[in-house]
C-alpha cells in the first residue's frame, strides 16, 4: 500500500508482475491436482492415500510389552 502511495516505479510494476503470475501458476495447479484431499482438526489438508497409508501402518505396529527370557 506504502508503494502505491508513492509514484509508482519499474520495480512496483515488476512485483506486480510477479504476483500476478504466481497466482496464476497456483490456480493452475490447483485445477489439475486429482489428489483426494481430507481436512485435519487443525484445517490442514491431507492427502487421503497418504492418510490412510499412516493409519495401516500404525494399526500393523504392537505397543505390547514382550516377556523376556531374563527376569
Amino acid at each position: 500500500i506504502e508503494d502505491f502511495a508513492s509514484v509508482a516505479d519499474e520495480d512496483l510494476t515488476w512485483r506486480l508482475g510477479q504476483a500476478a503470475e504466481a497466482r496464476e501458476a497456483a490456480g493452475r495447479i490447483s485445477q489439475t491436482d486429482t489428489t483426494e484431499y481430507d481436512i485435519a482438526d487443525n484445517g490442514a489438508r491431507i492427502s487421503r492415500d497418504e492418510r490412510n497409508a499412516l493409519d495401516n501402518l500404525l494399526n500393523g505396529i504392537s505397543f505390547a510389552k514382550g516377556r523376556s527370557n531374563g527376569g
